[in-house]
C-alpha cells in the first residue's frame, strides 16, 4: 500500500515537473511505452522527449538516416524525469518519419510534419568525413601481371577520395598509381588504381615492395581529411 502511494507521489511529482518549454512533446511512461507515439508539427517546430517511465532509459531516434549515416533527429538516450530536446527535427521538411527507442526498439512512433512554416537554417557542416582506405592485394605478381592495384576506401558520409599509391625504391619515392572514388553515401567502395609505366618498370626485379597508399576525402560541404594504409607486396 505504501509503496502504490509512493508511486503515485513520483508519478505526480514528474508530471509536475516536467516543464512545458517545447511546442510539441513526446512522452514515455511506465512501463517501457510512449503515451503520445505519434505526434504533428510544423516546419521548424521545436519538438522535445519527456521521460516519464520511472523504470527504464528511452530515447527518440530517427529510423531513417541522413548522407551522414546519422539519425534525422534524436532525443539522445535520458533517464527517468529528464525531458531533452528532439534534435534534427526542426530542419525536417514535410512527410512522416517513423522513430524508435535505441534501448527497447519495439517502442515505436512517427512524426508528421506539415506543409506549414519553415524548416530551420541548418548549421555549417565542420565535420569531415572519417576515411578509411586499404589495399586489396599482397601480390606484387598479380600487379605486375594486371597493371593493377585493388584498393579500398570507406567513409561515414558522402565524399569524393582521392587516392595516390607510392613506394620507397632505393633513395626516391616512386608514384604508382593514383585514382579517385566517389562515395555517393556512407559505406565503402572498391576500385583500382592504374600502374604508372614508369613504376611497372622501376618494380621490374623486385621480389618485395612497400606500398603506401594515402587517401584525401573531401565531402559536400568542403571538409577534407585522410588516412593512410601500408602494405608489403611479394612476389608467387
Amino acid at each position: 500500500m505504501r509503496r502504490a502511494a509512493a508511486a503515485a507521489l513520483l508519478v505526480a511529482g514528474l508530471a509536475t515537473a516536467a516543464p512545458a518549454a517545447a511546442d510539441e512533446r513526446i512522452s514515455a511512461q511506465t512501463r517501457d511505452q510512449y503515451v503520445n507515439p505519434d505526434v504533428t508539427i510544423d516546419q521548424g517546430e521545436r519538438l522535445t522527449f519527456f521521460n516519464g517511465d520511472l523504470l527504464d532509459d528511452h530515447s527518440v531516434t530517427a529510423t531513417a538516416s541522413n548522407a551522414a549515416n546519422r539519425p534525422l533527429f534524436d532525443s539522445g538516450v535520458i533517464g527517468p524525469g529528464q525531458e531533452a530536446v528532439v534534435e534534427g527535427a526542426q530542419f525536417l521538411g514535410p512527410g512522416r518519419y517513423p522513430y524508435y527507442c535505441t534501448l527497447h526498439p519495439f517502442m515505436t512512433g512517427s512524426v508528421t510534419v506539415t506543409g506549414a512554416g519553415a524548416p530551420a537554417p541548418r548549421p555549417a557542416d565542420t565535420t569531415p568525413a572519417r576515411l578509411g582506405v586499404s589495399i586489396a592485394t599482397g601480390s606484387l605478381t598479380a600487379l605486375l601481371r594486371t597493371r593493377r592495384l585493388p584498393v579500398r576506401a570507406r567513409a561515414d558520409e558522402a565524399a569524393t577520395v582521392r587516392l595516390v599509391a607510392s613506394a620507397r625504391i632505393g633513395r626516391r619515392t616512386v608514384t604508382l598509381a593514383t585514382g579517385a572514388v566517389t562515395l555517393t553515401a556512407a559505406g565503402s567502395r572498391a576500385t583500382s588504381l592504374r600502374l604508372r609505366p614508369a613504376a611497372r618498370r622501376a618494380l621490374a626485379g623486385r621480389r618485395s615492395i612497400g606500398v603506401v597508399l594515402t587517401g584525401q576525402a573531401t565531402d559536400r560541404a568542403g571538409n577534407s581529411s585522410a588516412a593512410t594504409a601500408r602494405r608489403t607486396l611479394r612476389r608467387r
